[in-house]
């Protein structure tokens, strides 16, 4: 019978690098070969190891680790902003937001071509929500998701995504779900039920979100 014993802490690879880049929010994926390998090939030691420190581990069915955290970082409003948005506008053009993150090789987005910036109702949105008015402000946005794991930024102002992204999918998913109850709820009030049952899906999340299973 063959006994794993569990290796001591110092004996987990790269447990500094993994630990500090998790308690930062980055959503580590196959694209973080050496952390990625480490925490799949001792993810039940990790876990633990996170388990003793009240902190919990997560391994997502897409290949995705990160750590839950109860308190939402400043950036989450405008990360999942705009998602909706550029999930919205590329279903308008029968594109798939999946595609974007799965293909290969994936599709690299520019700043400048952006709907945030380039369509009248996102730019009034933008402004009127996020106080986003420019570029720079959109790079802000970037830089946000870059450090969270989600995109991979490139020369010029482009980026493309990163496999994590299918966790931040999940996000928008649920806050569509949670935007759309609450509309209903209100519109339940004040309007028969064979109204209520045509609202259209909140934020746009269209097909694209709302089949990323959590």
């Amino acid at each position: 019978m063959n006994i794993q014993v569990a290796p001591s802490l110092d004996q987990l690879p790269y447990l500094k690098d993994i630990f500090t880049a998790l308690r930062r929010g980055k959503h580590i994926c196959m694209e973080d070969t050496l952390l990625y390998g480490a925490l799949e090939k001792h993810y039940e030691h990790f876990k633990s190891l996170f388990d003793a420190l009240g902190l919990q581990l997560v391994h997502h069915q897409r290949g995705i680790f990160y750590m839950v955290d109860d308190s939402a970082p400043s950036a989450a409003e405008s990360i999942v902003y705009f998602m909706a948005i550029l999930i919205e506008s590329m279903d308008d053009r029968g594109a798939s937001i999946q595609d974007a993150i799965e293909r290969s090789p994936r599709k690299v987005f520019l700043i400048e071509d952006l709907p945030h910036l380039t369509m009248p109702k996102y730019q009034d949105l933008m402004r009127g929500v996020l106080d986003v008015k420019d570029r720079q402000g959109v790079q802000r946005i970037i830089a946000s998701m870059t450090r969270y794991g989600f995109v991979e930024a490139l020369d010029g102002g482009a980026f493309r995504f990163r496999q994590s992204a299918f966790r931040l999918l999940d996000v928008c998913a649920l806050a569509g779900v949670e935007a759309d109850s609450n509309a209903r709820a209100a519109v339940d009030e004040e309007a028969p039920a064979e109204d209520a049952k045509d609202m259209p899906g909140s934020c746009g999340m269209g097909r694209d979100a709302a089949g990323v299973e959590a």
